[in-house]
């Protein structure tokens, strides 16, 4: 294991080289070829451009193949701002789909019930989406609600998985903040299954809970995000000296 691990290092470190040395939009020689090239097995070399694409210094094109990118276009926004993560990559110019969306009715968990002041019995939705740019996962989001407060008949075909949008159609003011808690996390292996990454890759995720106008825990969420694609930021004030 730590000979393979050793490896992979030397490949990714070989495969930096190549990347910094080419212009962005260079592709790259097809795997067989770069396999080859560096010596070692396509497993390996997969492995190690896999770890460049989630870093962003690659993009792989299903068909066309693996091509540099030196500057990549980020979704940019502060933190202070509570939006769906749609209309924030709209705002940064970017195109962004739901390529995965998951609805599970299930009973709440004990910590579940405790956090949204639910009954012992009480039943939740677990919706779970995969989001994508230029067909690349770049986060994967999951929205823990209450089940009576949705109906779930209105969750149609038109339904693209968003719990925050179809809250603010549903009643102004019904959500109105969110106390969101920013950590670095390494990806499991069913974050790293869906974000197409190596277990162990850092992530950026919020761990969230959802307020109504009059306090009230409405719904909890955790977002993960690559952090290649996404730059958050905070604009703070300084404070008088009294």
């Amino acid at each position: 294991m730590r000979k393979d691990r050793s490896l992979l290092q030397r490949i990714y470190k070989d495969l930096n080289d190549i990347i910094q040395e080419a212009e962005d939009g260079t592709q790259l020689l097809s795997e067989p070829k770069l396999a080859s090239e560096l010596r070692v097995s396509r497993t390996i070399l997969r492995e190690a451009l896999a770890l460049h694409e989630s870093h962003g210094s690659i993009v792989r094109r299903h068909g066309a193949g693996t091509f540099v990118v030196h500057t990549r276009p980020k979704i940019d926004s502060g933190l202070e701002v509570f939006d769906t993560v749609e209309a924030l990559a709209t705002k940064s110019g970017l195109e962004m789909r739901c390529a995965m969306l998951k609805i599970l009715p299930r009973a709440a968990s004990q910590e579940e019930c405790t956090i949204l002041r639910l009954m012992p019995d009480a039943r939740v939705l677990l919706i779970t989406r995969v989001m994508e740019v230029d067909q690349r996962p770049v986060a994967f989001m999951t929205d823990v609600v209450p089940e009576d407060l949705v109906d779930t008949e209105q969750l149609d075909h038109r339904f693209d998985g968003s719990i925050l949008k179809y809250f603010l159609a549903k009643e102004k003011g019904f959500v109105a903040t969110s106390y969101a808690e920013v950590k670095p996390e390494l990806a499991g292996s069913q974050l790293a299954e869906s974000l197409k990454i190596q277990e162990g890759e850092v992530l950026l995720s919020f761990y969230a809970k959802v307020y109504n106008r009059n306090g009230e825990i409405v719904y909890l969420y955790r977002d993960s995000f690559l952090p290649a694609y996404f730059n958050f930021h905070v604009l703070r004030r300084v404070e008088p000296f009294s």
